[in-house]
């Protein structure tokens, strides 16, 4: 009964996380040597496993923008820290920050270390509470930028995420024919830009080397 009890609650909007964990450790009182009771024990595990996630939007923005970062299923989270910092690596890279030889790679391309650096701590939330938070990101100059999240004093890592800083706008028109007319430019002035490259390229069999194309602007930035 108590099972089914517990079920039910888990469907009712009005039933928060903190009722659900009251009821599974007063269930697991009353009933500590019945066998199904480690079923209580997990639910309680599930309800206070630390969540974390970041969302950063997209992987571009303009200089000198601040951007908001979104921190949504915060759960059992009492500081994290977030750190940016200057990577050498061009806008068409092929490393990737969930690959860890990559990571090692990234790391290793570093220029200028925590160029924005923010902290944040939280009280008086229950372990199983899930709640949101922001941050601003300060506007950065033109680059490459390396963003990494760790909560709980180092001991949960987030995704790594790299972000790309550029006043260069690809304006992509489909022509007849299966032709496309490309566009390079200034986002900032509006503007062409003139004799700018442009790298195309399919998304790779899996072990197979990335085929890039390059073409350039005229002086109309087409």
């Amino acid at each position: 009964v108590a099972l089914l009890k517990y079920d039910y609650m888990r469907t009712q909007k009005n039933v928060s996380p903190r009722d659900l964990k009251a009821f599974a450790q007063e269930s697991l009182k009353r009933w500590p040597s019945w066998s199904r009771s480690t079923l209580f024990s997990n639910y309680i595990n599930d309800l206070t496993t630390s969540l974390f996630n970041a969302d950063l939007g997209i992987k571009r923005e303009l200089p000198n923008h601040e951007r908001t970062v979104k921190l949504t299923n915060l759960r059992n989270i009492q500081n994290w820290e977030m750190h940016v910092s200057r990577v050498n690596v061009a806008g068409d890279t092929e490393l990737t920050t969930y690959r860890e030889k990559d990571i090692k790679k990234l790391r290793s391309l570093v220029t200028e270390k925590d160029v924005f650096v923010e902290q944040r701590s939280y009280t008086g939330k229950e372990d199983c509470d899930i709640f949101e938070d922001s941050v601003t990101l300060k506007g950065l100059p033109l680059g490459t930028y390396l963003i990494e999240f760790t909560g709980n004093n180092g001991k949960i890592d987030t995704p790594l995420r790299l972000l790309y800083v550029s006043d260069l706008q690809l304006l992509l028109d489909e022509q007849k024919r299966n032709e496309v007319r490309m566009v390079v430019l200034n986002a900032t002035t509006g503007q062409p830009v003139p004799y700018a490259k442009i790298a195309m390229w399919d998304t790779p069999r899996y072990g197979k080397a990335r085929e890039v194309k390059t073409v350039t602007t005229d002086a109309k930035g087409e």
